[in-house]
């Protein structure tokens, strides 16, 4: 543990006023607070025990006193590489595991249009677009309210591309209103200044781009649509620039796969966290993924290789063979642009209708209960001893599972986990 290097500080009268530039963080401490962080710079670093001794013997306050500091500056990040879990993620999924456990809606996905201005060639979403149909801001507003008595707290955003919706500033509004953290799914091609300053004043937890290439020729091939990339690029600087924590989400597949690692390598020089899906799930009207989909273990393996070697992947936690595949229905729900809910964005089965239904009958229904209660024990023979289950990210959305068909895993999720499994190893 010791004095993180992004934290700089100076006293100023009764207060001393800390930033850390690696957090974009500001923090207001008292007086007292400068002599334990003179202490803790003084230490150099060493065991929580250390520095504890350090600041009782400095006297900078009681043991008890000192040690509720010392876990604050360690829970802020202030102190690095402590006891204390300060990993986001590690605590998002550590409460994402107990809502799923105890069926508590924990996130909710709205799609809000399926309009868009790009032509993806993988894109799932093949219906023909509808606007009459769409929800209106009343029906937003409320669906948003219910969700929140619901208990629901992250609300992902997306579409189609979420800046053709004309109400969309009303409803992440009304959404922030009812203290929910938003997270925002973007191409960023309709990014205006005017557009921009709006979302920047919103606080959303996130802004995540779509970015299929680190090249403009691959990914605008993908996209079906000249100069858009340079248009996300430009959308991608403006929020980052802007301390919003921005992410860019791509898809590994046939038509980009040559260009993973520039992609790596501009997400690496702009700091900004890549995240890359190797699922590529059928359309909606039927149409397979298969030919976008890499063929070979050892194809999947090269590209994962890339990825850990550019965003060093922290080892895999053992899945229990008798939890759940997924949120999806546990802990999460989907609302499409036309009120139909389903256990996730990728999953076709429709639930109910929020125009017919409320969201939290819906939600309650027993219908649901066959997904809440798949775990990889029960979902296919095999999978419980498989050695790679560690690894496997299994998508419900590559089958045609339901409630009365159980979910045939397809070759390909075999594939990948085995190709994840693989890629871990040191020496491989």
């Amino acid at each position: 543990m010791e004095l993180s290097k992004d934290v700089f500080y100076r006293q100023y009268g009764d207060s001393v006023y800390l930033r850390h530039v690696g957090l974009h963080r500001d923090m207001l401490l008292n007086a007292s607070a400068y002599r334990a962080l003179e202490l803790l710079k003084a230490a150099g670093g060493g065991s929580r025990e250390e520095l504890l001794k350090a600041l009782v013997t400095g006297g900078a306050g009681s043991e008890k006193g000192c040690e509720r500091f010392l876990d604050s500056l360690v829970a802020g990040g202030v102190v690095t590489g402590g006891a204390v879990e300060t990993d986001d993620f590690s605590l998002r999924n550590r409460m994402l595991e107990l809502c799923t456990r105890e069926d508590r809606l924990f996130s909710a996905s709205l799609e809000l249009t399926y309009r868009c201005n790009e032509r993806c060639v993988h894109c799932y979403v093949d219906d023909v677009p509808d606007a009459g149909r769409e929800l209106t801001l009343e029906e937003y507003e409320k669906l948003i309210d219910d969700l929140g008595d619901m208990g629901c707290l992250y609300l992902h955003v997306t579409g189609g591309e979420v800046l053709l919706k004309r109400e969309l500033m009303p409803i992440l509004r009304r959404a922030l209103s009812r203290g929910m953290a938003v997270d925002l799914y973007t191409n960023g091609y309709a990014m205006t200044d005017e557009v921009f300053d709006e979302l920047k004043d919103l606080h959303l937890n996130s802004l995540s781009y779509s970015l299929y290439g680190g090249t403009p020729a691959v990914h605008d091939a993908v996209t079906k649509v000249p100069g858009s990339f340079e248009k996300t690029m430009r959308a991608v600087m403006m929020t980052k620039c802007a301390g919003i924590d921005t992410f860019i989400k791509t898809v590994v597949m046939r038509e980009n796969i040559s260009d993973f690692e520039n992609l790596l390598r501009l997400c690496r020089r702009l700091d900004i966290l890549l995240f890359a899906s190797y699922e590529i799930v059928d359309t909606h009207n039927g149409i397979s993924a298969e030919k976008h989909r890499l063929e070979k273990v050892e194809d999947y393996l090269s590209a994962m290789r890339l990825q850990h070697k550019y965003y060093p992947h922290p080892a895999s936690g053992r899945r229990d063979p008798d939890g759940p595949v997924c949120g999806a229905g546990g802990s999460a729900l989907a609302i499409d642009p036309y009120g139909n809910v389903k256990l996730c964005i990728s999953l076709p089965q429709v639930l109910g209708n929020i125009r017919e239904t409320p969201i939290r009958e819906i939600w309650e229904r027993k219908s649901v209960d066959w997904v809440r209660k798949l775990t990889f024990r029960n979902m296919c023979v095999g999978c419980e001893n498989c050695q790679y289950i560690d690894h496997c990210g299994f998508c419900l959305a590559s089958t045609d599972a339901g409630p009365c068909k159980s979910p045939a895993k397809p070759d390909y999720a075999c594939i990948l986990a085995e190709a994840a499994y693989r890629a871990e190893l040191r020496n491989e």
